[in-house]
């Protein structure tokens, strides 16, 4: 017969009848009258004889009163079972050692939490980390020699070197296609001939890149993107490559890096900062979007015009220009599709002189709006 002694806490002084019960249930597996310890005040033993293994719920009872709960496990030898409590019990520091020490010396099943684990080796801590992307961050050490050989993509990268590296011959410091490499060039042959390549091809784009300099030259300012895209010639009073389409709701200014920029110029490209007599600082400057025939002033797009002459003179940086800034409040009104002419305007006002304001106003080729 296998003799399961069970000890537990229990008030002491006390005539207790340790009764077992199955757990979460009213069902009595058995009741015998417990022993309190000579010097250990409160500690109880109660001996059962071949209970059944498995989990129990002890109640000690004195009397007719439950006074302590605890559970149980038994196996069915001869040997002291502790009870415990269930919601608070936890591993001693002993056991909880031996699990952990346990993953990194036992095999573990395949796809399980310890074959899965990753080990540091205790030097550096966990240096390698899963990120909520499910990315691994880590800094790799070292790869084992040729651990990296058969994967497609280094597969392919070598197979590319390969049919570059035997497509060049070494010239001296400096390497050069072959022969070979080049004979399906469109001049054919490895280079020259009668392909597109031609010399007057190479011409005629020179004569392009001359075209597009000069037009280049005449921007007086490269600080932002949209500064690029305008230029207000003197004569016809036109505003040339203003950008053809804005945006419903865009804000186009300075603190967002979209102001549109206007150097002004004369008819051979060459910046100005006055006509005549008029110089353009000293007019009041204005500038507006809006439909032909538009009698809705509600519809009129206004922005704010200012004029800047830097230092110096010439091209660049050095020439002068205007500053026009849409707010987003403004671009808002635009109606989706429709042509608009941007009005640049410069006035002169000699109030109290008997001569009427100086007017000069430069207009934009057609601009739409899109959302």
């Amino acid at each position: 017969m296998a003799t399961q002694t069970v000890e537990f806490r229990s008030p002491p002084s006390q005539t207790i009848t340790a009764k077992l019960f199955a757990v979460g249930s009213d069902t009595q597996v058995a009741s015998v009258s417990s022993t309190e310890a000579t010097n250990r005040k409160g500690t109880y033993s109660a001996a059962y004889t071949d209970v059944a293994a498995g989990e129990y719920e002890l109640i000690a009872f004195a009397g007719a009163v439950p006074v302590a709960r605890w559970f149980v496990t038994l196996t069915l030898t001869t040997a002291t079972f502790q009870a415990r409590d269930k919601v608070t019990s936890e591993l001693d520091s002993a056991s909880r050692l031996a699990i952990w020490n346990t993953l990194t010396t036992e095999t573990f099943t395949a796809d399980s939490f310890g074959d899965l684990l990753i080990i540091s080796d205790g030097t550096n801590g966990r240096a390698v980390k899963v990120t909520g992307a499910n990315h691994i961050a880590a800094d790799v050490h070292d790869c084992q020699a040729d651990g990296l050989s058969g994967s497609t993509e280094i597969t392919a990268i070598n197979t590319f070197a390969t049919r570059v590296t035997t497509g060049l011959v070494q010239d001296g410091a400096v390497y050069q296609f072959t022969a070979n490499m080049l004979e399906l060039a469109p001049a054919g042959g490895g280079g020259g001939g009668s392909g597109d390549a031609t010399l007057a091809k190479q011409e005629e784009i020179l004569a392009q890149l001359d075209v597009i300099q000069t037009k280049t030259d005449t921007i007086g300012s490269v600080g932002a993107i949209t500064s690029l895209l305008a230029a207000a010639v003197l004569e016809p009073g036109t505003i040339t490559s203003f950008p053809e389409t804005l945006t419903i709701g865009d804000s186009y200014t300075e603190q967002n890096g979209r102001e549109i920029q206007i150097p002004i110029v004369d008819t051979d490209g060459n910046p100005i900062s006055s006509t005549g007599s008029l110089n353009f600082a000293d007019a009041s400057v204005t500038f507006t979007l809006q439909r032909s025939g538009e009698t809705d002033s509600t519809r009129v797009i206004t922005g704010t015009a200012t004029f800047v002459d830097p230092p110096g003179t010439g091209t660049g940086a050095g020439a002068p220009y205007a500053v026009i800034e849409l707010p987003a409040s403004e671009t808002a009104k635009g109606l989706k599709k429709y042509k608009y002419s941007g009005i640049l305007t410069f006035t002169w006002a000699y109030a109290g002189t008997g001569t009427a304001d100086d007017v000069m106003s430069f207009e934009t080729d057609t601009v739409t709006f899109d959302s």
